[in-house]
C-alpha cells in the first residue's frame, strides 16, 4: 500500500501486512529507556544492594600478597632447521613451541613436589597458619594443590624473561616460595640436561665410598696383623729409581751376613800373616804369589760356580787382597802384632756368625707368618688400585658433567610491601558492572516477556496498521464530560483520527466503518461514539450502530431509551424495523441494542442487516458500526464483510502483541479492509515516544469560562 501525499501528518503506515519486524528480540531502546524510568527506584535499590554487597565482600575477604621471581629461559638449539618444506618447524615455530613447552613445565606438579619437598612445607608454621588455620598438618596433595592455585606464570613479551609469582595471605612465605618455585625449576632443568652424567656421577660417588671402606678396613688389618707378628716393613729405592719393600728382619739379616763376610776375611787375612812368618822375604814372596794364582783360580772357579755374592767368593776375595796385601809387608810384621791380630779377627767373626745364626732362626720363624702378611698386603694393593680407577673415573665426569645451564635466575621475589587482593575499587567496579549487566537483562528480558504496545509505531512496524489516531487515557474527567468539551484532550485527539479517515485516498469509498478490536474494553466503543460525534460536528450525516450484541457498550454509554427497538429484534425478525433515535448533545442518530442476543452470529449472518447498512450508506454521509471484539467470536469476521472499512482499536500498555496479530490474521482471512488502527489509553508510560497524555491538543485553547 503506497502512501499518499496528501495523508495527515500524524499518520503512520506500514503498508506490509506482516509488518516491518515481527522479531521480538529486536532491540528498541526507546522502549527500554521507558522500562528504566518505569523501575527506576528497583534498579536503584538493587544497584545500592550490590554496592553494599561488593563492600561487605572486600571487608570479609582474606588478603593475599603476591611475590614474583623473575627467570630468563634462552633455547637451547637441538642442531640446524630444516626448511619448511622439508616438514620442519621453522625458527618461529620452534622458538614458540619450545617456550611453551616451559611454560607448561613450570606448573606440573613434579616443580610443586620439589618445592614442597625442599620447604617442608607439611611441617611449616607459617604454611600452615595460612591454610589451615594452623590446627592440622596439610596432606602432600592438598599441599601440592594450593601451591599450583597459587602459582603464576607470567612471560614478558618480546624477551626471554618470565615472571614467576606466588600469592598467599603472608607476604614473606609468598616470596620464599616464589623463590624456592624458580630454583627448583633450574635445577630440574639442568638435572634434565645433565641427568646421565649427574646419575653416573652419584653412582660413583656410592661405589666410591663403598671402596673406600673395604680399602681402609684391609689396611686396618694389615696393620694389626704386622703388629701382632712383629713384622715392621721398610721401602728402599734404588738408584734406577726402583722401590723395594722388606722387612726390618730381613735387612738386619742381610747386613750381618755382610759383616759377617768382613769378619771371616779379617779373620783369615791375620791367620794367613801369622803362618807365614818364619818365611824369609824371596821364599815368602814366591809362597805368596803361588799363593795368589791359586787363590785367584780358586776363586775364578768359585764366581762361575757359587756367583760372585756367595759367602765362600767373598772369602776367597778376601784372602785375595789378603795375600796381596802380605806380599806387599812380606816379613815387616812382627809375630806378636801378627797373633793378636788374628786372636781378634777370630773372636768378632765368631760373635757375628753367633748372631747371624740367631737372626736366621728369627726370619725363619717369620718367612711363614709372611705368606698371611703377604695375602692381606695384595688385598690391600687389589682395593687401592680399584679405589684409584674409580676416583679417575669421577674425576673425569666432573669434567664433563659441568655444562652450563640455559636458564637462570634474574631477580629473586621480595616479600610485597601490601596485598594486591582484595581491591575495594576493583570490586566496587565489577560489583558495579554486574549490577549494570543485571540491569540491562532484566530490563531486556522483562521488555521481551511484555509484549503490549508501547511505541505507537508498532502499530504500523509490528501489525502493518496505518495509524489513524492516538487517543490519551482520560483521568482527570468522565469520558462522557471529555467527549462533550470540543477543547478537551480527548475530543481533539479523536478529531485528528477522523482527519486522518478523511484525508485517505479511498475514503469516499468507506461511507460504512466498523470499529472493533483484540478484546473487550480497549476503549472501541468510545472511540465509536467519539467518531460518530466528530463526523458529525463537520457537517457529515452520521448514524451510529451498536453491534456488539453481547456487551452493547455504545447503547449504555448513550443511554438507550429502553422502550426503543433495538438492532436485535429487528434482525431477529420480531420487530419491522429498529429505532432510529436522534443525539442532539452529540449530533448524529443512533440505533441501539437493548437486549443481549442469544445467537449474535446468527443474527448478524442475516440479509436484512447487509439490506439496511446499504440502505443507511445512501441516506447518511457516514455510517459508524461498534463491533464486537475478534478473538474467540466469530461476531467481527461476519460483519467485516459488510462493511467498507474495519478500524482496528489497540488499547496501548495493554494485551499482547501476539493476540493482536492472531486477531489481524483472522480479519485478514476473511478479506477484511483494515483501513487502520487507533491506539488507545496513552499515558506517562509512552512518553518516552513522544506521545504521553496531554501531548499538546488544544494548546491553544483558552479555558472555558
Amino acid at each position: 500500500m503506497a502512501t499518499d501525499p496528501n495523508i495527515y501528518p500524524g499518520d503512520r503506515l506500514d503498508g506490509d501486512a506482516g509488518g516491518e519486524s515481527n522479531n521480538p528480540f529486536l532491540i528498541d531502546f526507546a522502549r527500554l529507556w521507558q522500562r528504566v524510568i518505569q523501575y527506576r527506584y528497583w534498579i536503584a535499590a538493587f544497584l545500592v544492594s550490590v554496592i553494599v554487597a561488593a563492600v561487605i565482600f572486600t571487608m570479609l575477604q582474606t588478603p593475599y600478597y603476591r611475590s614474583t621471581a623473575q627467570i630468563e629461559i634462552n633455547r637451547v638449539d637441538a642442531g640446524a632447521s630444516q626448511s619448511a618444506g622439508d616438514g620442519e618447524f621453522v625458527v618461529e615455530e620452534r622458538d614458540a613451541q619450545y617456550y611453551n613447552t616451559q611454560y607448561e613445565l613450570l606448573v606440573t606438579r613434579a616443580v610443586a613436589e620439589r618445592v614442597s619437598d625442599e620447604l617442608n612445607l607439611a611441617r611449616d608454621p607459617a604454611f600452615n597458619d595460612a591454610y589451615a588455620g594452623g590446627a592440622t598438618e596439610l596432606s602432600e596433595g592438598r599441599i601440592v594443590s594450593i601451591l599450583l592455585s597459587g602459582v603464576s606464570i607470567q612471560p614478558i613479551s618480546s624477551s626471554n624473561l618470565v615472571d614467576i609469582a606466588f600469592s598467599s595471605p603472608d607476604s614473606d612465605l609468598s616470596a620464599e616460595i616464589a623463590n624456592t618455585w624458580a630454583e627448583q625449576f633450574l635445577e630440574m632443568n639442568y638435572e634434565k640436561r645433565f641427568g646421565d652424567t649427574i646419575l653416573a656421577r652419584e653412582r660413583l660417588e656410592g661405589q666410591l665410598a663403598e671402596m673406600r671402606v673395604q680399602l681402609e678396613e684391609s689396611e686396618a688389618n694389615l696393620n694389626n696383623f704386622a703388629s701382632d707378628n712383629e713384622i715392621i716393613v721398610i721401602d728402599t729405592t734404588s738408584e734406577a729409581g726402583d722401590t723395594a719393600r722388606s722387612t726390618i728382619l730381613a735387612s738386619q739379616l742381610e747386613t750381618m751376613s755382610s759383616a759377617l763376610a768382613d769378619a771371616t776375611i779379617r779373620r783369615i787375612t791375620a791367620q794367613s800373616a801369622l803362618q807365614s812368618r818364619n818365611a824369609d822375604r824371596g821364599a815368602q814372596r814366591a809362597t805368596i804369589l803361588q799363593r795368589i794364582s791359586e787363590t785367584e783360580a780358586e776363586l775364578a772357579n768359585l764366581r762361575t760356580t757359587l756367583g760372585p755374592a756367595h759367602p765362600s767368593v767373598l772369602a776367597q776375595e778376601a784372602e785375595l787382597r789378603s795375600l796381596q796385601s802380605s806380599l806387599d809387608n812380606a816379613g815387616s810384621d812382627a809375630r806378636e802384632e801378627r797373633q793378636a791380630a788374628y786372636e781378634q779377627a777370630l773372636a768378632e767373626e765368631q760373635e757375628l756368625r753367633a748372631r747371624y745364626e740367631a737372626a736366621k732362626s728369627q726370619y725363619l720363624g717369620q718367612q711363614g707368618r709372611g705368606v698371611g702378611y703377604g695375602i692381606l698386603e695384595r688385598e690391600v694393593d687389589t682395593n687401592r688400585q680399584i679405589y684409584d680407577a674409580l676416583l679417575q673415573r669421577y674425576n673425569e665426569l666432573g669434567l664433563v658433567g659441568t655444562g652450563r645451564n640455559n636458564m637462570a635466575l634474574v631477580e629473586q621475589a621480595r616479600p610485597a610491601a601490601g596485598p594486591y587482593t582484595p581491591s575495594l575499587p576493583r570490586n566496587l567496579a565489577i560489583a558495579f558492572m554486574l549490577g549494570l549487566i543485571g540491569v540491562v537483562g532484566f530490563v531486556y528480558v522483562s521488555d521481551m516477556l511484555d509484549q503490549t504496545v508501547r511505541d505507537p509505531d508498532d502499530v504500523a512496524r509490528q501489525f502493518g496498521l496505518r495509524l489513524l489516531g492516538l487517543i490519551p487515557e482520560s483521568k482527570d474527567t468522565s469520558i462522557e464530560d471529555a467527549l462533550m468539551d470540543t477543547h478537551s484532550t480527548l475530543s481533539e485527539a479523536y478529531a485528528s483520527a477522523r482527519v486522518a479517515m478523511q484525508l485517505l485516498p479511498d475514503d469516499a469509498q468507506t461511507k460504512s466503518l466498523m470499529l472493533t478490536s483484540t478484546r473487550p474494553a480497549e476503549g472501541k466503543s468510545v472511540s465509536s461514539v467519539a467518531l460518530a460525534k466528530s463526523f458529525a460536528e463537520v457537517g457529515e450525516r452520521t448514524v451510529l450502530i451498536d453491534l456488539d450484541l453481547r456487551r452493547r457498550g455504545v447503547s449504555q454509554i448513550l443511554s438507550m431509551n429502553p422502550h426503543d427497538i433495538g438492532i436485535a429484534r429487528y434482525l431477529s425478525g420480531t420487530a419491522e424495523a429498529p429505532t432510529l433515535r436522534h443525539q442532539e448533545e452529540y449530533g448524529f442518530d443512533f440505533i441501539g441494542s437493548n437486549s443481549s442476543a442469544n445467537n449474535p452470529v446468527t443474527l448478524l449472518s442475516s440479509p436484512k442487516l447487509g439490506a439496511l447498512l446499504r440502505d443507511l450508506a445512501q441516506n447518511y454521509d457516514r455510517v459508524v458500526v461498534d463491533g464486537p471484539p475478534v478473538l474467540g467470536l466469530a461476531d467481527a469476521i461476519e460483519l467485516s464483510r459488510m462493511v467498507d472499512g474495519v478500524v482496528y482499536v489497540v488499547e496501548a500498555n495493554s494485551g499482547t502483541n501476539r493476540a493482536i496479530r492472531l486477531a489481524l490474521s483472522r480479519l485478514r482471512g476473511a478479506s477484511a479492509n483494515i483501513i487502520g488502527g487507533i491506539l488507545t489509553k496513552l499515558d506517562e508510560r509512552n512518553a518516552a515516544y513522544g506521545y504521553g497524555y496531554g501531548y499538546g491538543y488544544g494548546y491553544s485553547y483558552e479555558p472555558k469560562t
